[in-house]
Formats: C-alpha cells, structure tokens, sequence
C-alpha cells in the first residue's frame, strides 16, 4: 500500500503559535541560541512518549542551554505519516516546550545552507559541516566493524566468540545503568 506524505498537518494551526517558521526568525535564533538541537522523528518520538518528570528534565536541560529545537520539513512529514496529522502527544511537547520558553523552529532543509553560510565566512567550511552531517547520519557501522568483517577469521574471533557475546551482554546492561545513571545526575542538577 503506497503512502502519501504530506508536507504541513492538517492540524499545523495546533502547533502554528508554538514555533517559529519563519527563516528570517530562525536565523536570529540559530545565531543567539546557546545549543542548535535538530531533532530526528524517532527521538521526537521517543522524547515525547516520555513521563512527565523525565520529559521536564529534558526540557530544562535544553532551556538552561539556550537550546533552539530544530524540526525539519521531511521530519514533520515523517511524524504525521499518512494520517496528515499531528498526534496529541506531538502537539503536547511543543507546547511544553513552548511553555517553558524553548524555541521550536519548523522548516525546510533548504534553508539549512542558507542559515550555516551567514554563521561561516567560506563555502568550504559550510560544505565540510553539511558533508560531516550526512555522514554521520549515513553511517550505520563502524570503521572497527567494517574492518573485522574484511577479516573472516578475526571477525569470528572477536565478534563470534563466546568472549565476544558476553562482553556484548555486559556492554548492554552497562548502558541501562550509564541511563540511569544520567537521568539521576539530570535530577539532582
């Protein structure tokens, strides 16, 4: 079944007095702000699912940094899907983001390079950021697992082995601790 995208909500009118949309605005913002946060629709998905209190932690976080939200036009489209609108819990977190008085900018990649060269002096150094991002987003391995998996042997040795699924096991559960462990430190700070 195909789905069709569309580029605004119908329900854009909801979140219309809660972000900034025009790029006049979001320049003067991006060169102010303390922090530039572009969000990507599964970590807007995710943050804005989260409970309250973690959720206010999160946006205090990024209202004691000066954080300007970034959400791109193709993110938008990504979050209303083929149902054209905005869920509740979307529109929500824009709103307390709005509240506690974050920025949200809404807007289209293509005024990306226009805003990255009024912050740089040279076109090189704004194609470096904008070849750097893609890359970053692109990269789905890394170079270390590129390399073992040249490497047959070496790859069933380091990454195949008993050893190997443990430390992998232990890395996991690390990382619900490192969570926890941020979340406490975000509480008390």
């Amino acid at each position: 079944m195909a789905i069709a995208y569309s580029e605004t909500p119908d329900n854009f009118d909801d979140i219309k007095s809660y972000v900034k949309s025009d790029v006049k605005d979001i320049k003067s913002l991006f060169f102010r702000s303390g922090r530039v946060v572009f969000y990507d629709a599964c970590s807007f998905q995710r943050h804005s699912r989260l409970q309250e209190q973690e959720r206010n932690i999160l946006i205090r976080y990024f209202k004691e940094h000066g954080s300007l939200i970034c959400i791109t036009r193709c993110v938008l489209m990504e979050l209303i899907s083929d149902h054209h609108r905005l869920t509740e819990e979307y529109i929500q977190f824009i709103r307390c983001f709005h509240s506690e008085g974050v920025n949200v900018a809404v807007f289209d990649e293509e005024y990306t390079y226009g805003i990255l060269s009024e912050c740089f002096s040279t076109n090189e150094t704004v194609n470096g950021y904008l070849q750097w991002a893609v890359k970053t987003v692109k990269s789905t391995v890394s170079t270390i697992e590129e390399t073992l998996k040249k490497d047959k042997t070496l790859f069933s040795e380091v990454i195949q082995s008993e050893k190997a699924k443990r430390f992998l096991e232990l890395h996991e559960s690390l990382k619900d601790i490192e969570v926890g462990l941020f979340i406490h430190n975000i509480e008390t700070y």
